[in-house]
């Protein structure tokens, strides 16, 4: 599918409702998600391994829906597929509101991924009304749209569970989810092109050194942040003694940090190298796990969380890079290729991490800190193909189907 401004009625409309809707929507997330970890483990009765395959069941949840994406927006369009990635993660925080068991958890965890459903679609929107030149900065603006939403919600998420307890927090996100998703309902559709349905597909991107290096950059950062991810709030606890509103002080520090980093970073991609503005969300990620690990006390935690907002912009800048080098008629399927690659291993670390947590709250960052270093080896070998392969006039590249809502998740 591919469509031009022109070929979209109301184009500022539709674009200013995505934009609204994913604020929203990542306000009630941050609201929560910061905290699925401790919920789980301190009110559920959870061990760490088990509160690690909430991240393999929603790994697993969101690998199959960003799979069905691609198919469904061809078979119901656009609009009709991005309403149902809205509304699929409505249940979730229904399902943790009334859950007696961890185990319940889980079921929301699975529906957390059919937000999964909107990411072939938001792509074609954001490229069909972003200009050719401004590509990576419209993407890095919409993925900043997280940060934004973000800023207040992790620190009012920890206020609500003080003082209200989750099952309040809970109610208040399926309110603010419902809200976001028939904001979509205004939107146009894109039109379809039925030229692309007529053309071969071809799979000679796997040969391809940008998309090999590209994925396996992805898949390294995958693979080491899953091993963490929804442990550090529980390592935040356990080390520091943070309660959740300190916790989540410390995630709204990071969005505000993201939401200034993250359109600098797609300005910078634009203008001078994809490559290079990549260093820094990689550089961002390490520097946080290492830090976090030799800081001596909670008084650094700030100025580590600040540091943290590095990472946005990382999947937005990759998919900018394969834009501009692999063929339209093998963008699609090069996209999808690389995002399920780079997850394979993402259901099977949370339990690596939590059987380490378990022995050590320290070891996942440990890990996670020393293997880290293997990304940057795989960008360089990015850059220097980049520099050897003829880079696709920007007037080729009509459709950008980013992976957005994978984004939306906390990266680290």
């Amino acid at each position: 599918m591919s469509a031009s401004v022109e070929e979209i009625q109301r184009p500022k409309l539709s674009f200013g409702l995505i934009l609204v809707s994913n604020v929203i929507w990542i306000f009630g997330l941050f609201l929560y998600v910061n905290f699925i970890g401790l919920f789980m483990r301190d009110v559920l009765g959870a061990n760490s391994v088990q509160v690690g395959f909430w991240s393999t069941v929603f790994s697993l949840s969101m690998m199959l829906f960003v799979g069905l994406s691609g198919t469904l927006t061809a078979k119901l369009g656009a609009k009709r597929t991005m309403f149902l990635g809205w509304i699929g993660i409505i249940p979730a925080p229904i399902i943790y509101m009334f859950a007696p068991t961890w185990q319940i958890v889980l079921i929301g965890a699975f529906f957390e991924g059919l937000s999964g459903l909107a990411g072939a679609p938001i792509g074609p929107y954001v490229s069909a009304l972003s200009r050719g030149s401004r590509r990576g900065q419209a993407f890095t603006i919409l993925a900043a749209s997280t940060a934004i939403g973000g800023i207040p919600s992790p620190v009012l998420g920890g206020i609500i569970i003080q003082l209200f307890g989750y099952q309040t927090l809970f109610f208040i996100v399926a309110i603010l989810f419902i809200i976001s998703s028939f904001l979509i309902i205004p939107i146009s559709n894109l039109r379809q092109d039925n030229t692309d349905v007529t053309q071969k597909r071809s799979w000679a991107f796997f040969k391809n050194r940008i998309f090999i290096f590209s994925t396996l950059l992805w898949f390294t950062i995958n693979t080491l942040v899953f091993i963490t991810q929804i442990f550090v709030p529980l390592y935040l606890s356990d080390r520091f003694g943070l309660i959740e509103a300190q916790i989540g002080a410390l995630g709204s520090i990071t969005n505000a940090c993201g939401a200034v980093i993250g359109p600098i970073l797609g300005w910078l991609g634009d203008r001078w190298s994809y490559t290079g503005s990549l260093t820094l969300p990689i550089v961002g990620t390490l520097g946080f796990y290492g830090l976090l690990i030799a800081i001596p006390n909670a008084a650094f935690l700030p100025f580590v969380y600040g540091f943290r907002g590095l990472v946005y912009g990382l999947n937005s800048l990759t998919n900018a890079i394969l834009s501009h080098y692999i063929p339209k008629v093998q963008l699609a399927d090069s996209l999808s290729a690389y995002y399920l690659i780079g997850r394979t291993l993402t259901p099977i670390t949370p339990i690596i991490g939590g059987i380490a947590f378990a022995y050590n709250a320290s070891l996942p960052l440990m890990v996670s800190t020393l293997l880290m270093p293997i990304a940057l080896i795989f960008l360089i070998l990015l850059h220097r193909a980049s520099g050897k392969t003829k880079r696709i006039e920007r007037k080729e590249v009509e459709e950008v189907p980013s992976i957005v809502r994978e984004e939306l998740h906390p990266p680290v």
